[in-house]
Formats: C-alpha cells, structure tokens, sequence
C-alpha cells in the first residue's frame, strides 16, 4: 500500500501510516455479516428508533438479528431493502482499491449511504455525463452505485 493511501469507509477516514488504519482495514476487509442483513441506521423524530434492514424481512430473519447483536428493549423497526450490507461491501472495496485508481478518476469519496441502501461515489468537479458513461463503461456499471459531484448543487 502507497504510503498517503486512504481507506474510505463512510464518515471514517483514517491514514494508511497508522496501526489504527490497519485494523480498520483488517476488519473492513474481514465483515461478513448474514446474506439477509442490509445495514441500519438511526430513524429522524423524537423517537429515533433503529431502522434494521433486511433483504429478506422474514420473522425468522428478525428473530436471528435480534440474537446476534444482543437487542434489548430499546426501539427499533425492521424494513425491507434490496441490498445486503454484504454485496454493499464488495462494491465499497472494489471503488476503493488503491490511491492511484481514486486519483485517476479523481474521486473525492466512497461511502455506504445507510438510509439508501447504496454506495455513493462522489467525483471532484462539476457533473460531466461523459466522465459517468466512461467510468461505467471502463469500472462499473451497477444499480447499487450512485453518483455526484463536489460541485453539484444540492436541492433539498
């Protein structure tokens, strides 16, 4: 690994020269969670219960989820989604496979967004159609993916 290489992994960025970033990188690289399991995220409102998602939203398959992490009685709500956090990963780790390729298509970040259910890569610069249909052409073109750019106006 390149001396400056970043490993990007959501809102965590940490430096290839540290002991931490190779752990993070050891247990990114190791996650393998149930096929069904599609991530989580915090609910907005006051009750802000834990959304769990789940490619296959079976009782059974809530039942497991609750065993495995230890849930308590704390809120939280089941929701069907489309990809496993598994499948997520993979895609996250082959957009992040070196400094060099990032510096290439000079992308900014990768990230898992939660509540999407995706991964984003976001590009340095103003939106270029022509840079999209060239990176799915030559990298990847895949439903999981979205795209934007730093210099994207945001509409909210």
């Amino acid at each position: 690994m390149d001396e400056g290489e970043r490993l990007f992994f959501g809102d965590i960025v940490e430096d290839s020269r540290t002991e931490g970033e190779v752990k993070l990188k050891e247990t990114f690289e190791k996650s393998v969670f149930p096929d069904y399991y599609g991530g989580c995220y915090r609910s907005d409102g006051e009750d802000r219960k834990i959304v769990i998602l789940l490619t296959e939203n079976t009782e059974e398959n809530q039942k497991a989820i609750v065993e495995r992490y230890a849930l308590t009685e704390e809120k939280y709500v089941f929701e069907t989604c489309e990809n496993s956090r598994n499948e997520l990963l993979d895609v996250m780790r082959q957009l992040t496979i070196s400094t060099e390729f990032m510096k290439k298509w000079k992308i900014q970040h990768v990230l898992i967004r939660e509540r999407e259910n995706d991964v984003e890569v976001c590009f340095d610069g103003e939106p270029d159609e022509e840079k999209l249909e060239r990176f799915k052409r030559e990298v990847m073109d895949s439903p999981i993916v979205v795209f934007d750019f730093t210099g994207a106006k945001k509409v909210y």
